[in-house]
């Protein structure tokens, strides 16, 4: 059992069977791993749900992306601005002022970050399934471009987003996709 609610474990023991997510569950799934993650590993608490238009508020966006493979294949990507990503560095190496946080380390952390909540997705979706995530690809406007690192793929399938507002009252945003997930 994974959740209190029965009915929630039923209900994802024949869609994890079918092979097919229905969108809902996604959903679900995405704001509890981006609250449970952001709060026991960034300290930070996600104050309330924001629309899907919400602007990423706060200068440059900065994205972290990655690609995942096995019972599913899709990708994932949390984007926010610069400022925040700063914010939530600081507070996830414990540095007292975000302001010393540079572009490379706040990438750094929005991907492991990516890494955290998409592998939380999976783990609740997928119960006992075995995935792959790729290394986070970390863009934004400033940012030193890595030849290692092609370009974003563009996210096939259906696409499930959920954006938050931080504590500090920038935006934050969170995406998965997947062809497994059923409109």
């Amino acid at each position: 059992m994974l959740s209190e609610d029965p009915k929630l474990d039923n209900a994802l023991s024949a869609a994890v069977t079918s092979g097919m997510i229905p969108v809902d569950m996604v959903r679900d799934a995405l704001g509890t791993s981006a609250q449970n993650v952001l709060e026991t590993m960034y300290f930070t608490v996600l104050e309330e749900e924001a629309g899907a238009g919400v602007p990423l508020t706060g200068g440059p966006n900065m994205r972290a992306q990655l690609e995942f493979s096995g019972e599913w294949n899709g990708s994932f990507f949390v984007e926010t601005s610069f400022d925040a990503a700063r914010e939530v560095a600081a507070n996830f190496t414990g540095m007292l002022n975000a302001e010393a946080i540079g572009d490379q380390t706040a990438g750094e952390v929005l991907g492991e970050m990516a890494n955290m909540v998409c592998g939380s997705i999976l783990s609740f979706l997928g119960r006992q399934k075995r995935f792959d995530l790729s290394s986070p690809k970390i863009t934004g406007p400033d940012l030193p471009a890595d030849p290692a690192q092609p370009g974003l793929p563009v996210p096939s399938g259906v696409q499930v987003q959920r954006t938050f507002i931080l504590a500090g009252g920038s935006a934050i945003r969170f995406a998965i996709a997947s062809a497994a997930f059923l409109p």
